[in-house]
């Protein structure tokens, strides 16, 4: 039945009643007829009353819904100040704005075919979007009331309705967030860009335009088989023992090198780069024998004199290095049983002993080193430090490489750090964090991975004992990591993070039954609430978005 035949037969019902009303009334038959006509007006109006009241809190109940949904959606746009909108100001922007609201309204209310004269408005100021709405219910029952009781207006054929809400744009503070994100190899295609696709709005969302009064800071730190920290590397875990400089090397068994100062003994192992001339010596490792003075005698590693009888003459230059840990070069005996030679890199790992899983200055405290492989190597980007600077933040995201194996841990350990105040010696200037014990700055940790993290370091090479997927066996030093796997450091680092009152989000991209990332990711996240999961690239940006004004507070507050 239509609306229209329903008041059709709506008053059909009403002309058949009157007259059996009449009738009923003038009966003489006893006091049942007056009782009756008496009863009749109240049981109509508590009856219909009910009917009508609930389908009237149905229909304001989708009201309140569809404001808030509105009001969320105007704040979102104008946070992230998209294309559509980035040239448009003042009274321009605010009808934009207000246009978009009541597109969203109207998609989520599902009873505007019930309300007279309903009309939708939002009020907006630098904190708050106040969405209202004003109309007036249509009533099924209650509007028979008023011409069975021959009313001339019928008061009973509409109930009005109003309500409105408030959205905070933005927390009432200052705000710092480490985004930790996984760039390894199982990134590549798709799924990076999808990934920057996500960060991108989330910065859009989180970095205010207005810093006036209130800052908000976003850390990119992009990890792999480790996580470069460029320019800082010397300051995190050390600077590097400098190289010896080589001014001869004779042809003849063994070889001897002039090196002016050096402080080389009988059997240390040596590195020699940059020879010209006698270039057969370039990029080799060598045993030192019998130093005297400037010189000493080059053997192998096995132990035999070394023969440069045949080679050419040296000409200029070259440098000798130590191969230690601390050193530019890294000999090391691999998984393998093989002597292997890694270059430094400006990546960092680990630390070892009572500071290990802390954020401790690394002034006392040095980070571990990262020797890296050719088919492993250290991520190409570097981390973004603390800023406010979107073209920054914007710059790096669009730079996400996607290679490499998961030492999860360091990202996390990272991430941390980018926001404690123990690290200052690192990060200075703008990008410092504040202090712990400041109530008017939140931090926030947001780490996402797409699988298990794998990948573990001893005396600063990818230990024997990483997991699947962490390299070649070829590159690996034969010695177990001291401080455990991946996940069990990671897990620490987030209890101690949460300990010092910073916030953490994860997101799992796409994990499956991967049981390893879930465990870091159920047991790291703040609260079973700050887990998310993504299983493809829409829900990827979703969830970061719903991070993002979640860390920013935009959420319904009136």
């Amino acid at each position: 039945m239509t609306m229209h035949q329903f008041g059709d037969a709506r008053s059909d019902a009403r002309s058949d009643f009157k007259p059996f009303l009449r009738r009923f009334g003038s009966s003489e038959r006893g006091n049942i007829a007056m009782l009756f006509a008496l009863m009749l007006v109240p049981i109509m109006a508590f009856t219909g009353g009910a009917i009508d009241y609930t389908r009237y809190n149905s229909v304001r109940a989708n009201l309140i819904e569809s404001l808030d949904a509105a009001g969320l959606a105007i704040a979102q746009i104008d946070a992230i100040n998209g294309p559509d909108i980035r040239n448009l100001s003042g009274e321009a922007r605010e009808e934009y704005l207000k246009n978009y609201g009541q597109a969203v309204f109207f998609e989520n209310f599902k009873y505007e075919g019930l309300v007279n004269d309903l009309q939708v408005d939002f009020e907006m100021d630098n904190l708050t979007v106040t969405p209202e709405a004003t109309g007036k219910i249509r009533t099924l029952i209650l509007s028979t009331l008023g011409p069975l009781m021959n009313m001339s207006t019928n008061s009973f054929a509409e109930l009005n309705m109003s309500s409105d809400t408030e959205i905070t744009r933005a927390a009432v503070g200052n705000t710092e967030v480490s985004l930790v994100l996984d760039i390894t190899g199982s990134m590549s295609g798709t799924r990076i860009d999808d990934l920057k696709a996500a960060a991108d709005e989330f910065v859009d969302v989180l970095v205010r335009d207005d810093q006036s009064e209130y800052y908000s800071k976003v850390a990119i730190i992009p990890y792999s088989m480790a996580v470069n920290v460029g320019a800082s590397a010397a300051a995190a875990r050390g600077a590097p023992i400098a190289p010896v400089s080589i001014t001869g090397a004779t042809r003849q068994r063994p070889v001897v090198i002039t090196a002016p100062g050096h402080t080389f003994s009988d059997g240390d192992r040596i590195y020699i780069t940059g020879v010209n001339g006698m270039w057969e010596l370039n990029n080799k490792a060598f045993q030192v024998d019998d130093p005297s003075g400037d010189t000493f005698e080059l053997r192998t590693l096995g132990g035999s004199n070394v023969d440069g009888r045949n080679w050419n003459s040296y000409t200029s230059g070259g440098n000798v290095d130590c191969t230690d840990t601390g050193c530019r070069y890294k000999l090391f005996v691999n998984a393998q049983g093989n002597w292997r030679v890694h270059p430094l890199s400006n990546c960092v790992s680990e630390r070892s002993g009572a500071e290990a899983e802390t954020d401790a200055a690394t002034t006392s405290n040095p980070v571990g080193w990262v020797y890296d492989a050719t088919g492993n190597p250290c991520p190409s980007l570097e981390i973004v430090p603390l800023t406010n600077n979107k073209t920054t933040l914007h710059d790096a995201i669009d730079d996400l490489p996607a290679a490499g194996s998961t030492a999860g841990h360091l990202g996390i350990a990272w991430g941390w750090y980018a926001v404690s105040p123990n690290f200052t010696n690192i990060f200075t200037g703008d990008s410092a964090p504040g202090a712990y014990d400041d109530n008017e700055i939140a931090k926030s940790v947001v780490l996402m991975t797409d699988g298990d993290f794998n990948t573990v370091y001893c005396q600063g090479v990818i230990s024997q004992s990483s997991g699947s997927g962490s390299g070649s066996s070829a590159d690996k030093i034969n010695c177990n990591a001291p401080e455990g796997d991946s996940i069990d450091q990671a897990k620490a680092y987030c209890d101690a993070m949460k300990d010092e009152g910073i916030t953490i989000y994860t997101v799992g991209f796409d994990i499956g039954s991967l049981a390893g990332a879930q465990e870091v990711m159920a047991d790291c996240a703040s609260s079973e609430n700050h887990a998310y999961s993504a299983d493809d690239g829409d829900a990827l940006k979703r969830v970061f978005a719903d991070i993002a004004q979640a860390i920013a507070q935009l959420h319904v507050s009136r």
